[in-house]
């Protein structure tokens, strides 16, 4: 079963979730590992067109729970 992003309140931490982001600016991969953390891939941009938020960016901004909640792994 799917559903829209815009339907979910948050994320089941007991699962594995993987958000991809592009074309364009910030292609990449960020995984929601169990529990808490994260992977990201190909994260390598840090600034994006002014005004507009870089995908990879804004999916951990959205997504992240808090500090507790950190990027734990980065391949680039």
């Amino acid at each position: 079963m799917s559903h829209p992003l815009g339907e979910l309140g948050g994320l089941d931490r007991s699962l594995v979730h993987v958000f991809l982001a592009g074309p364009g600016s910030g292609e990449g991969i960020a995984v929601a590992l169990p529990t808490r953390g994260w992977l990201v891939v190909d994260g390598c941009r840090t600034e994006g067109p002014p005004g507009r938020d870089l995908p990879l960016l804004a999916i951990l901004q959205r997504w992240r729970g808090s500090q507790d909640d950190p990027v734990e792994w980065m391949v680039l």
